[in-house]
């Protein structure tokens, strides 16, 4: 007998997404715990699937409040705590997992069906099953141990651990018409095909460790040496008829756990035989649990555990404890009544806790072989309240303590319903199995999306499942949007240091009476006929200055929200020339990245463009320019990372556009301006992302400008729609849950990529420049559908500058009309 006081101290590895927390009693274990060596599970268990269900709390602290619940603890028993709450069979609940559509063998003597616990369950018997005779734990031991496990959710008496869940029941005591005992388990088990777990609360005491001599000493086969032992307890055996249960019990293994309940002897040193089996036949280790028997006494934080049956001792790597002591269960009155129930102690009604626990697993995991349903077991459970003399290696650095004693500690089903990790990160995977090396966290897997895109990917993936899977390779569903992030740059907000900066430099800059067409004067002043070469590095070729940039005073915004197909990385290298035809400008241009001196390259956009621009510069023209451009690893703006990467992939995009500038009276200038484009890319490597084609965008401004109002001032009014993708398509890879051998397969999602909202920009800006000194800024702007999004409404915000000498003062203010916020900033710079 053991007896130890420890403040219990679960570890938790925690993960965040929109959906999920994760719980997990795994690792190295307590903080005392002195591993000296390992054991790794041999059997190639890989817990590739897992649940999809959201925890409710509520539901399981109303659960763990019931009559039905709290009935579990007996009136006499020591312990303060409800045993089905220290094992947190109320959390599952709160998952909504009751065992339904699951089975649980059981094999054992003393049923009895009609009892009010059982007799609204589907049961299905083998053989013959002898009948409850009384109010004993030999004459009801099944119906006690079949109500833990099973016990109905009805209001009354007690409730087990997996209410809904079918039964099958064979009678150990009977032959059944064999000549041999074990011939009838091995039927009884080979006949329990459909169910999850089988649950042993039977057995002959007889430590292992003595057979084990017996066997060597004799020279005995493993199955005679059992024979032998059944024989001389009772139960005619012979060689052959033990073979065939050990045959049954492995092949059991496909379908289900088996789980064994450990003597009630407490002064054994060792486990009993055949709770013990897998020491004997190793080929029984794959899915096999040993049941000890933890009376847990105290408050929860105070507690102290005493072992109060046999140790786990050879069985301990497999071998889990619950507290089966001075519980309540169903039993026969001995009058025929259905509502009876009584206290009783045993390991025989800790296995059935287990098995109900299997079933509740097996029920949220659905695609787990019963050997990962032992493995999560086995790894969440807690072992915080002893020290280790050794652990299991379960795979991707989870390890768990163990020791002879305890074997794994007390059985937790929250934690085993939850990620469980080494590292608090979960993985998700973008090839074809959990095997391969293609694995990512979700956290660092992004698709940053420009403002073209607006929120069509994020609408295009709510509501798509997908999987992270933990170290254990157990899979947990989340939202596929959480991969998503929108560029809000786009937004009526001014920054106001970067608006003092503008500020001080447009005062230097203020341009009058003149169009800019983004040409130097060497360029305007060609003679007819000439052409001129230009160089450019890190900067636009000609015809994209020709087309796009409109000058120090203009409003209109940067490359990006017009066209950011053209938007170049620094270093980009350009070939330029410029052929003037008396009042038309034609320009031609090409631009690559440049390589640095590791043969890295520095920008990643090849572009070929032309532009042609008619009339006089200073009065009225009109541009057109066209071209095409290869972007590597981006598509118009959005970038992504890990399983969202678009490394590898070409973007192709053919644009298109228009630009008129006229002078109007009394030095008003009006500029328009219309885009389009249609882009396709490529599928990019080892990446959720399959292709995204027949993109077409379009850009739209307007802008009227007048210079010279009062003095030294630009007035500038700009109606704009920034870069919006009217029509295409993304493919996205969607992964099934991996099966059970890892293999994961795929389905194409085909997103439409036209945005739910069009954004519509309106600003009016004021500079003023009194002298050297002194000058002003007043800015005003209203956006409709920020980043093309319906459900943005109208925000507006204001920005007033002044300029003195070196000193530059600003406030910017920020207020949505649709939601009420409302926001203001202030910058003073020297």
């Amino acid at each position: 007998m053991a007896e130890i006081n420890t403040t219990s101290n679960k570890i938790r590895l925690i993960f965040i997404t929109i959906f999920l927390v994760n719980l997990s009693g795994c690792g190295g274990g307590g903080g005392t715990s002195t591993t000296i060596s390992m054991i790794e599970r041999s059997n190639g268990t890989k817990l590739n699937s897992g649940t999809s269900l959201t925890y409710n709390s509520s539901n399981a602290n109303t659960l763990a409040a019931t009559d039905e619940f709290a009935y579990f603890n007996a009136t006499s028993a020591a312990s303060s705590q409800n045993p089905l709450e220290v094992i947190n069979a109320h959390k599952a609940y709160g998952y909504g997992l009751t065992g339904s559509g699951e089975n649980i063998a059981i094999l054992d003597s003393g049923f009895y069906n009609s009892h009010n616990e059982l007799n609204s369950k589907t049961i299905t018997t083998y053989g013959t099953v002898d009948a409850a005779t009384g109010a004993s734990v030999v004459k009801d031991h099944g119906l006690f141990v079949a109500s833990i496990a099973t016990g109905e959710d009805d209001d009354s008496g007690l409730q087990g651990v997996a209410p809904s869940a079918s039964l099958h029941i064979a009678d150990y005591t009977n032959l059944n018409g064999n000549t041999y005992y074990p011939t009838h388990w091995a039927n009884a088990t080979d006949n329990a095909s459909s169910s999850v777990v089988q649950n042993n609360s039977w057995g002959i005491d007889y430590q292992v460790d003595t057979l084990q001599s017996d066997i060597s000493s004799n020279e005995w086969s493993n199955d005679y040496g059992i024979a032998q032992k059944w024989n001389s307890s009772g139960y005619t055996s012979n060689e052959a008829s033990a073979t065939s249960y050990i045959t049954a019990l492995n092949n059991f293994q496909d379908h289900g756990v088996i789980v064994y309940a450990l003597s009630n002897t407490d002064s054994y040193t060792d486990a009993d035989f055949q709770a013990a089996l897998p020491e004997l036949f190793s080929q029984l280790k794959e899915a096999w649990i040993t049941a000890v028997n933890v009376e847990i006494t105290g408050a929860s934080g105070n507690e102290t555990y005493t072992r109060k049956s046999a140790p786990c001792g050879s069985t301990a790597s497999y071998c889990l404890g619950a507290d089966g002591y001075q519980v309540k269960g169903a039993a026969y009155s001995g009058l025929g009544s259905n509502y009876y129930w009584t206290n009783a102690s045993g390991t025989s009604f800790v296995a059935p806790q287990i098995s109900g626990a299997v079933a509740l697993l097996a029920e949220a995991f659905p695609n787990h072989t019963p050997a990962q349903l032992t493995d999560r077991l086995l790894a969440s459970a807690d072992n915080s309240f002893f020290s280790h003399s050794n652990a299991v290696q379960f795979g991707n650095g989870v390890e768990h303590g163990f020791n002879s004693d305890f074997g794994h500690g007390i059985m937790d089903i929250y934690a085993s319903l939850n990620p469980i990790t080494s590292s608090s990160y979960t993985r998700i995977f973008t090839g074809d199995s959990t095997q391969d090396s293609s694995s990512y966290q979700p956290e660092n897997s992004r698709l940053s999306t420009s403002r073209s895109f607006g929120d069509s990917i994020l609408n295009g993936l709510k509501g798509e499942t997908g999987y992270t899977y933990d170290d254990l390779y157990g899979g947990f569903e989340y939202d596929m949007s959480y991969h998503i992030n929108q560029n809000y740059d786009n937004n009526p907000k001014f920054n106001v240091s970067q608006e003092l900066l503008s500020l001080e430099d447009k005062t230097i800059k203020l341009q009058k009476n003149k169009l800019n067409n983004g040409l130097d004067s060497t360029v305007l002043m060609l003679n007819d006929y000439e052409i001129k070469p230009i160089v450019t590095i890190g900067s636009s070729t000609l015809p994209i200055k020709q087309f796009f940039e409109l000058g120090a005073n203009s409003e209109i915004e940067n490359l990006n929200n017009i066209a950011p197909y053209l938007e170049h990385g620094e270093g980009d290298i350009g070939v330029s020339s410029v052929y003037n035809i008396k009042d038309s400008r034609v320009a031609l241009g090409m631009s690559a990245p440049i390589y640095d001196q590791n043969n890295n390259t520095i920008g990643s956009k090849k572009a070929i463009s032309a532009s042609i621009s008619f009339g006089n510069p200073s009065t009225n023209t009109i541009t057109l320019i066209t071209g095409m451009t290869q972007d590597n690893d981006a598509l118009l703006g959005t970038i992504g990372s890990n399983a969202f990467s678009l490394d590898g992939s070409k973007s192709d995009t053919t644009f298109a556009g228009i630009k008129a500038q006229s002078k109007l009276i009394n030095d008003i200038t009006l500029t328009a301006i219309s885009t389009i484009s249609s882009s396709d890319m490529s599928s990019p490597n080892d990446s959720y992302i399959n292709y995204a084609n027949n993109i077409i965008t379009n850009s739209l401004i307007l802008e009227l400008a007048k210079s010279n109002i009062f003095g030294e001032d630009h007035l500038s009014l700009n109606l704009s729609q920034p870069s919006r993708i009217n029509e295409g398509n993304m493919g996205i890879k969607i992964a099934s849950l991996a099966k059970s051998d890892g293999s994961i397969k795929y389905t194409n999602k085909d997103i439409n990529l036209e945005p739910s909202g069009r954004q519509i920009d309106f600003d009016l800006s004021y500079i003023k420049e009194y002298n050297e000194d002194l000058s002003l800024s007043l800015k005003q702007k209203l956006t409709k559908n920020s980043n093309h999004n319906k459900y943005f409404g109208i925000e507006s915000s204001s920005f007033a500058g002044m300029k003195y000498k070196n000193i530059t003062a600003g406030m910017s203010s920020n207020n949505g009309f649709n939601n009420n916020n409302s926001e203001i900033r202030y910058s003073l710079n020297f």
